[in-house]
């Protein structure tokens, strides 16, 4: 049975994923200053070897996903608790894209209970505002499974 996701959003935060209806669960500050937009897929265990990631697996995954879709240039990685149960996220920056096309600034979140996994980036063709990449983390950090 296909699990339902819970996820609190910040004031003046949205849910507009009838904008791509073939795309993931996509979210987005509404405000004149919003520049990216943070997107939510899910992986559930359906058995066979139980998967169990540490930190440092979920952040490799980041960091991973981040080099091979040519996000820029690392500029941190970190992990920690969160309400699904542990995190690991990377932050890229592309401030030399010449492209209008690639996203300046990208941030990728593996979540996992042990078993299940979240997989969430925050995408933005310029650089975001403070609050714009903090309430994205904070969104991160509290999505878990109803």
């Amino acid at each position: 049975m296909k699990k339902n996701l819970k996820i609190w959003l910040p004031d003046n935060w949205a849910d507009i994923s009838d904008e791509n209806l073939d795309g993931p669960l996509t979210l987005a500050w509404k405000h004149h200053a919003a520049v990216g937009a943070f997107q939510v897929s899910t992986a559930e265990y359906n058995g066979g070897p139980e998967p169990h990631p540490s930190e440092a697996d979920l952040v490799e995954l980041a960091l991973g996903f981040g080099e091979s879709n040519q996000f820029g240039k690392i500029i941190g990685s970190s992990s920690g608790k969160c309400v699904m149960g542990t995190y690991g996220t990377a932050v890229f920056n592309r401030s030399d894209s010449e492209s209008s096309d690639e996203p300046e600034y990208s941030q990728v979140w593996f979540l996992s209970n042990g078993l299940d996994f979240v997989f969430a980036t925050f995408i933005a063709v310029e650089e975001p505002k403070a609050r714009e990449v903090a309430d994205a983390h904070r969104i991160a950090e509290g999505i878990d499974f109803k």
